[in-house]
């Protein structure tokens, strides 16, 4: 592990994905709040892997492909845009319109 660019993308992408794990628990815990529903907590936790199950197939023939550095950054920056509209949302309380 001489390569020191490679432990930054290699770190980044760990604290990436943990991220991506407190978002979607997050979101589940408050659409429990929002709804008083365990089981919609419950299918929002196995749904939101349902996207991991059925591109993961793709995701790996496109990474031999592509730059697997420039698919992490692009991906990462979508997420954050989601996410950063989903905080508007929030904000701007609109947030029953959406669920």
């Amino acid at each position: 592990m001489k390569n020191k660019n490679f432990i930054i993308i290699v770190i980044g992408q760990i604290i990436s994905l943990f991220g991506n794990a407190i978002q979607r628990f997050s979101m589940s815990l408050y659409l429990l709040e929002f709804t008083g529903s365990t089981a919609a907590f419950a299918n929002i936790l196995a749904i939101s892997t349902i996207p991991y199950i059925l591109f993961a197939p793709i995701a790996g023939m496109l990474s031999d492909r592509v730059n697997k550095k420039k698919i992490m950054v692009y991906l990462d920056f979508f997420c954050s845009f989601l996410i950063g509209g989903y905080a508007i949302i929030l904000l701007n309380g609109r947030d029953h319109e959406v669920i």
